[in-house]
């Protein structure tokens, strides 16, 4: 029973929490953020199925589809906070400017993103929306390999092909300087259909076009734009309305494409793409003028294409042994973020790094391989539903220099008493260093060094004697190669002991004993004078030879026996 009294207390608190909208503490992601309300283009409801979106400093956040309730246009919309919807580096979202679409327009509201909130909101916006509709029988079309007619535009795919199907509306005016917000083809269903597939629709990338007709013109012998978008037929009934996608991609390729060249015509081009065996049939000109397809135009402010960016830093040709740099370029006009490449090619055909960013100053999480890069920034105006890039910058060219490995003390070996003030230090190649920095010093922190110097080599002798005392030896590599200069660890420290008693005992000088001089002669009388027994003389001690750098020094020959001082002379014979 108190287990079941603690579950429910559980659940009461989560349920609670959430009819708060309070976080719980270490929750992951944070809950979405909430908005919901109605959807009204200039004034009024928008069609069922109108899609809204929601972007956070241009990066699309959430979307949802609007709803009939009680005869209005209602939508509810989850704004999420999910780290894959930001950019890389970006705080997290809370207190963030929410702006929306719908229609290919900006909505006049905003929003201010809280975790967990909710915020009855009604979308409203407004701009121009246009509808054309077929206006000849020759204006509509289908085809296949071995069938044409322009009395019927069926589009999908029968028991032996699949159909290419075409739709040529005139006179469209364009606004000046506008771009197409939203597009969509209505069709009136002529007969009922059950079977789903999937079709693509594309528009005729010319900057003219002629109608339609059997021979040279039918809708399989046009050229297509590049961009697509996919139909999935759903089941229709006979006097049913019907909707495509938003086609405001396709009709903007065709006017960045035709420019001044347009001759306000737009067409549109529908292939069999996959599914079941099935087609769909509108009703055509031929069928009844006043249901032919139409196509609904929605005209918005244009897209602003951004500026250039100008890179600042690293300078262009700097050598770095940081290979985590930071890139920062000043800002462009109409860019939401950016859009930043790396690559060892300077072609850029398969970049090192691709990656998007909403500041001007970045600096890389994964370290790049030692070699030299070129990289290069471009704007993006990603904001409310726009996708327009601009020029790249020029490119720079970066080196990362590979770091030296840490060598290894080779000798004198650590604990190294000597009395040669001259020894010979010697230490392991490292990888990837080109010389080598030595330092010695009196103190184990290295504050002031007795000696530093650098040497190419993995061995090198003193050429100045050091003062008796303890030191403390390391080294370290360095990479000069094609410009750089980079450092790599330290080596682990060794002590090394210059004895100064040895050195003193070294030192000593050798002596040589020099003979007694004999006494004067002289003749006794009336004894004669005997002959004098000179003293022996002790042979020359030979000098021992420099000892060897840690070898103790060599014994000294024993002192030789000194006759005494003023010793009495032999006696005389009688």
């Amino acid at each position: 029973m108190r287990r079941l009294f603690v579950a429910a207390c559980g659940l009461a608190v989560g349920i609670l929490f959430i009819l708060l909208g309070v976080t719980p503490v270490g929750a992951v992601p944070p809950l979405p953020f909430t908005v919901y309300g109605r959807v009204q283009l200039n004034g009024t409801d928008v069609a069922n199925g109108t899609i809204i979106r929601a972007y956070v400093n241009g990066v699309e956040r959430g979307s949802t589809t609007s709803l009939t309730h009680n005869g209005q246009a209602v939508y509810s919309l989850n704004v999420s906070d999910d780290p894959n919807w930001n950019p890389p580096g970006n705080p997290p979202a809370s207190g963030r400017v929410i702006t929306f679409t719908f229609n290919g327009l900006v909505a006049n509201q905003t929003a201010t993103w809280q975790a967990g909130a909710r915020q009855a909101l009604t979308l409203t916006a407004s701009g121009l929306t246009q509808t054309y509709q077929i206006a000849a029988s020759t204006d509509d079309a289908f085809n296949h390999d071995t069938y044409c007619t322009t009395n019927k535009a069926l589009f999908g795919k029968g028991s032996l092909q699949a159909f290419t199907t075409g739709f040529r509306f005139t006179s469209v005016t364009k606004p000046a300087t506008a771009t197409v917000q939203s597009a969509h083809l209505v069709w009136t269903a002529n007969t009922t259909a059950t079977v789903p597939f999937s079709a693509r629709l594309y528009a005729q990338k010319t900057a003219t076009s002629v109608t339609f007709d059997c021979s040279a013109n039918k809708p399989s012998q046009r050229v297509k734009t590049s961009a697509f978008v996919t139909y999935t037929a759903p089941t229709w009934s006979p006097g049913q309305v019907y909707t495509s996608p938003n086609l405001a991609p396709l009709l903007n390729e065709v006017l960045a494409a035709a420019g001044s060249a347009w001759d306000n015509t737009f067409v549109l081009l529908i292939t069999y793409a996959e599914g079941g065996t099935s087609t769909r049939d509108p009703k055509v000109y031929d069928d009844d003028p006043a249901s032919a397809t139409r196509l609904v135009i929605t005209w918005g402010a244009p897209c602003p294409a951004p500026g250039t960016p100008s890179l600042l830093a690293p300078a262009d040709g700097s050598v770095t042994a940081n290979a985590r740099p930071s890139f920062s370029w000043s800002a462009a006009s109409n860019a939401s973020r950016y859009q930043v490449q790396i690559d060892n090619n300077a072609t850029f055909t398969s970049p090192e790094r691709s990656f998007f960013y909403a500041g001007t100053s970045y600096t890389l999480s994964v370290p790049l391989a030692p070699d030299t890069y070129y990289w290069r920034v471009r704007g993006q105006n990603a904001a409310n539903g726009c996708s327009v890039y601009g020029p790249w910058s020029i490119s720079r060219t970066l080196t990362i220099c590979a770091t030296p490995a840490a060598p290894t003390l080779v000798s004198p070996v650590s604990g190294t008493v000597t009395s040669n003030g001259r020894p010979t230090f010697s230490w392991s190649a490292a990888s990837n260093a080109s010389r080598y920095q030595v330092q010695i010093d009196n103190n184990a922190d290295f504050t002031s060094p007795e000696r530093s110097f650098f040497y190419a080599g993995t061995s090198y002798t003193l050429s100045v004697p050091l003062a008796p005392g303890t030191y403390h030896w390391r080294v370290r590599g360095q990479n000069t190669a094609n410009g750089c200069s980079a450092y790599g660890p330290w080596s682990a420290t060794w002590t090394l002991t210059i004895s100064s008693s040895l050195l003193r005992a070294e030192a000593t000088p050798t002596w040589t004993p020099t003979p007694k001089e004999a006494p004067a002669s002289f003749t006794p009388t009336p004894t004669p004078a005997p002959t004098e027994t000179p003293t022996a003389v002790p042979p020359m001690p030979t000098a021992s030879p420099t000892p060897d750098e840690g070898d103790a020094p060599p014994s000294l020959p024993p002192m030789p026996t000194m006759p005494t001082e003023g010793a009495p002379t032999p006696a005389a014979d009688s």
